[in-house]
């Protein structure tokens, strides 16, 4: 599954624009369309950072939220369909933009993380509760499980399991430890 970078942006800036003027034009014309009363504006906050959100003034979902960093400079853009996110964008200083999107199915999601380059790198599935299941990593051509082994996250490669260091954003690759006696730090790469 190959992503275009420049493309992605693209796209997703296009899909935030159209939102945002959508949401100006909602509040220019909500005195002459009695439908657009439907949607709502709503500043918010989590964990010492303002945001902003429409929602479906009706059942009270999310449709779109915003939220941006000061710490690094990063911002976050969520779309949700009834009420769950279903795409995460995030926009960070020094590095490729990150997309998360998930997938829902019989009580279960996939999360499918975008780090840069030319497709996915991880992803997470989630039981029916929310938690965790497994976790995956996109390694020479197909998706590897990762474990826990001795205190590391590690795949299986050729019966070996192997650490698993951290995401190079050089060359968009996993970087992959010689053994579980390698003594790097173990990095997720997000």
């Amino acid at each position: 599954m190959r992503i275009r970078p420049l493309f992605l942006s693209f796209l997703l800036g296009v899909m935030v624009g159209v939102l945002i003027l959508a949401l100006v034009g909602v509040y220019r014309a909500a005195k002459l369309d009695p439908r657009l009363r439907y949607l709502r504006l709503q500043t918010l906050k989590t964990n010492e950072t303002l945001g902003v959100g429409i929602y479906d003034a009706q059942c009270r979902g999310p449709l779109w939220t915003r939220f941006a960093f000061d710490k690094d400079g990063s911002m976050i853009d969520t779309l949700f369909c009834k009420p769950m996110a279903v795409v995460d964008y995030s926009m960070r200083t020094n590095l490729p933009p990150r997309l998360c999107v998930t997938f829902y199915h019989n009580g279960k999601s996939t999360l499918w993380v975008y780090l840069g380059g030319d497709s996915f790198a991880r992803r997470v599935l989630y039981d029916e509760s929310g938690k965790p299941e497994s976790e995956e990593i996109w390694y020479e051509g197909s998706w590897r499980r990762l474990e826990r082994r001795e205190g590391k996250r590690c795949i299986l490669l050729n019966g070996e399991w192997r650490p698993v260091l951290r995401f190079c954003r050089t060359n968009w690759v996993w970087i992959i430890g010689n053994g579980t006696d390698d003594s790097r730090e173990d990095e997720t790469g997000d």
